[in-house]
């Protein structure tokens, strides 16, 4: 920045992913530049980050480890053209059009969902394979919950209490999957960012006032053919997933002391112009001493502008 000669009292915000050497309350690149060359830089934490380590802080302490047995039977194809080619014949069997597994990368953006949701799209032919060639020849995290079923596989309308849990982590993920999207879109900016963080928390807190852990999982619940003590062990084991994403959003992102939520009024996409006293809020935090815009002038904006978009929201309006 110095060699370019690019003054650090114009830069905005810092943004990293969320390591301790980032954004540590000691010693950390964030603080240096804070203490150092510019006190109003904005944190601007990866949110990415975020999601992807939520995701897997809150399914590390479920009874069936989903991310293993991905990985599992992603390693059992990926290095023999043989067992692809048995496979293939299963698939036949179930009259299914033959998919390759995917593979998962622990460390990608939840590369998890769509690895699942490919390996669950092709269940039947794969536990046919698996059970087929016993336990001997079987991934031991997947026999384990294949076991059950060495006499009689279960139909897909009829899951085990062990497949509850792909089920669940497959609709688990979606939710994750969606709020990516939305975060990477290039026409994302800072205004909206509050807003999804918002829409996500309210997802998942939605989900657990209703019980609701997927419509795999709904409907089999519905058909009252499992136990009752294994129906109560999972609705517990997945509502605890559920608190734990919203303690970690919440521990990582403080939705009531974020300068996320303060940038959200200028989201111009929800029909609503920003008030006053938000936008004063706005200049005094971050515009407040600024020879560049000062009061009278900023508020002058905010007037013409006002009068421009209701303007222009009336001619769409009668159009």
């Amino acid at each position: 920045m110095d060699k370019s000669r690019l003054p650090w009292s114009r830069v905005t915000a810092y943004g990293a992913d969320n390591a301790s050497v980032n954004f540590g309350v000691n010693n950390s690149v964030f603080q240096k530049l804070k203490s150092e060359e510019n006190n109003d830089i904005i944190a601007a934490h990866c949110n990415d980050h975020i999601f992807h380590n939520c995701a897997k802080n809150a399914l590390k302490v479920m009874p069936v480890d989903v991310e293993n047995i991905v990985m599992k039977v992603f390693a059992v194809f990926f290095c023999s053209a043989k067992k692809r080619e048995d496979l293939k014949e299963c698939f036949d069997f179930f009259e299914s059009e033959y998919r390759e597994v995917i593979r998962h990368v622990p460390t990608r953006w939840l590369s998890l969902f769509k690895a699942l949701d490919r390996m669950l799209s092709s269940w039947g032919p794969l536990k046919s394979y698996f059970i087929e060639r016993g336990s001997d020849n079987c991934p031991t995290a997947l026999w384990a919950i294949l076991s059950d079923q060495e006499n009689e596989i279960s139909g897909e309308a009829n899951p085990t209490y062990n497949e509850l849990y792909l089920y669940f982590t497959h609709n688990f993920m979606a939710s994750f999957q969606e709020i990516i999207v939305l975060v990477e879109k290039h026409t994302t900016a800072a205004f909206n960012l509050h807003n999804i963080m918002v829409k996500f928390h309210d997802a998942i807190s939605k989900k657990i006032n209703d019980k609701y852990f997927g419509i795999k999982v709904y409907v089999a619940l519905k058909k009252g053919h499992l136990p009752d003590y294994e129906v109560e062990k999972f609705t517990k084991n997945a509502t605890n997933a559920y608190h734990r994403a919203l303690a970690y959003i919440e521990k990582w992102y403080p939705f009531e002391n974020q300068n996320y939520k303060t940038f959200s009024c200028l989201n111009l996409e929800c029909g609503r112009l920003p008030t006053l006293d938000q936008l004063l809020e706005i200049y005094g935090q971050y515009l407040h001493g600024s020879s560049k815009l000062p009061l009278n002038r900023f508020t002058m904006n905010w007037l013409h502008f006002r009068v421009f978009f209701l303007h222009s929201n009336s001619k769409v309006t009668h159009n």
